[in-house]
């Protein structure tokens, strides 16, 4: 096996893969946290 059999390492392809998630959550958080606040806003009026 040699070292540069693939273009992209591992490790790199591994790591857009985690930043790749953790937008995705973070975008789900954002999500649910303006949903949060609708809500509560429609109940306090």
């Amino acid at each position: 096996m040699t070292a540069v059999s693939e273009p992209v390492p591992a490790p790199v392809r591994l790591t857009v893969v985690r930043l790749l998630a953790l937008a995705l959550a973070l975008a789900l958080a954002l999500v649910a946290l303006a949903a949060l606040v609708v809500r509560s806003d429609a109940y306090a009026q």
